[in-house]
């Protein structure tokens, strides 16, 4: 029944919302991606609230893997930033962490993910850029 459906989806996104307001991330992104489960069902679908959960989605498992990276956990934040990378592929906020992240796990990985910096961002920005990241970590 689309009712349902609907009515599902809007609670998920709902429940995701409270989860996030409270910090927690990853029940959020959980909450989010159910909540895409239902919208899926849907033939006619409005691209804005499709990208709303995407993006909801994006930012949960961002914030999560932030948290792993604060922790010392780098392989929980790759997996939660390879599963925000699924719904935004060209995200350049993923592209950096990972990058920035890889660096220590996997340095050749971590040039693949640099690469596209290097030709869109001169070497004074890219420095400007780690010195935040590593005033943030």
């Amino acid at each position: 029944d689309k009712n349902l459906i609907k009515y599902k989806s809007r609670a998920y996104i709902e429940m995701g919302d409270k989860y996030y307001s409270i910090g927690k991330f990853l029940s959020a992104a959980k909450s989010y991606e159910k909540a895409k489960f239902y919208y899926d069902k849907f033939t006619r679908k409005d691209p804005v609230v499709e990208s709303s959960i995407k993006n909801r989605i994006v930012n949960a498992y961002i914030e999560t893997a932030d948290i792993m990276v604060k922790s010392g956990l780098n392989s929980d934040a790759v997996r939660f930033l390879t599963k925000a990378e699924k719904y935004l592929p060209d995200n350049f906020n993923i592209k950096y962490k990972l990058a920035i992240i890889y660096s220590d796990l996997d340095p050749v990985k971590s040039v693949e993910y640099f690469e596209p910096f290097k030709r869109k961002t001169s070497a004074n920005r890219l420095r400007r850029i780690f010195k935040s990241f590593n005033e943030i970590c």
